[in-house]
């Protein structure tokens, strides 16, 4: 619950919302639920000042703010995940952060087991859990992180990135780390959360529980994993961050996945970029065929009607 100032909280968690007023008290009973003591719960609302959202989301909280049990706060505009998450990092008290999105869960004992392990060492920048990605209605595993990415110097396991990956609200953060690194990448639309662990993975050594404490909700509602548009500008800023540490296969696979969501929005120039790259012999590969598996129909027409182009372009 919430700390007066007189008593340092051990861990303060950022919750971000956006457009799901439906979620928010469902993630701070959860929060509320967690063995690890003195928790500081911050609540930034990202959905405007006066908007429907913002009002739907104060109404199902209000009386929770009123008690003290949350630090509420409100942003007048809509400003993004990052900037959400960075504004509610500044606020916190603890020593050590984590971020709940409020369409996620937690494990009762994730904090508690994340923190005993972070306080041990002061070079540790955080420390993850493993984690499964579920569907909202019937509870199917997706998929799932069971194996992690190891500890001590990772740099180079979170530069593979793919389903084992890890997602913002997994790992427990030392706040310092996260602010001599400068926080969250505003300007990065997806692949935000995997940046910032790269970035203070570089710096600081990483840990984990060998557990899954986190599950991701998949759901219908806005996600930004859903919207194409930042899918590209978060793959193409993120190239341009790291393209000289990636090996081989990770380039190809961020490669294929700006080709297949730039379709999807009729951007044609990033696609073409990245069939620079990939060139004839790898777009085509057995591995490619996998990544546009399940598709309809008509992506594959896409990718037969920039066939000429394709040939144009080997030849350069």
């Amino acid at each position: 619950m919430k700390v007066e100032s007189k008593n340092k909280p051990t861990v303060s968690v950022i919750v971000t919302t956006y457009r799901r007023p439906h979620f928010i008290r469902n993630s701070i009973t959860c929060l509320l639920k967690q063995t690890q003591e003195d928790l500081e719960i911050i609540v930034v609302d990202d959905n405007g000042s006066n908007t429907k959202d913002q009002i739907k989301t104060f109404c199902e909280i209000e009386e929770l703010i009123d008690k003290g049990v949350i630090d509420y706060h409100k942003l007048n505009t809509n400003s993004g995940a990052c900037f959400a998450r960075n504004y509610g990092a500044k606020l916190a008290h603890a020593k050590y952060i984590a971020f709940f999105d409020d369409d996620d869960e937690w494990d009762v004992t994730k904090l508690e087991k994340q923190y005993h392990v972070i306080k041990s060492d002061q070079n540790l920048g955080f420390v993850y859990c493993f984690q499964e990605a579920i569907d909202y209605k019937t509870g199917r595993v997706f998929f799932g992180t069971y194996d992690g990415i190891g500890k001590g110097n990772v740099y180079n396991e979170l530069l593979k990135i793919d389903k084992r990956s890890l997602a913002t609200p997994n790992p427990l953060i030392r706040k310092s780390a996260f602010e001599k690194i400068g926080g969250f990448d505003e300007q990065l639309k997806s692949a935000q959360d995997i940046d910032l662990f790269i970035r203070i993975a570089k710096r600081y050594k990483v840990d984990y529980v060998p557990e899954v404490l986190h599950k991701a909700i998949i759901h219908p509602s806005e996600r930004i994993s859903s919207k194409h548009e930042n899918k590209v500008s978060g793959y193409t800023r993120f190239l341009k961050k790291y393209e000289q540490d990636l090996n081989l296969e990770t380039l190809r696979y961020i490669h294929s996945r700006i080709i297949y969501h730039s379709y999807f929005i009729n951007d044609f120039s990033s696609a073409k970029s990245s069939i620079r790259f990939l060139k004839y012999r790898n777009l085509f590969s057995v591995k490619y065929y996998l990544y546009a598996l399940g598709l309809r129909n008509r992506f594959f027409k896409f990718l037969l009607s920039i066939g000429i182009e394709i040939r144009r372009l080997l030849k350069k």
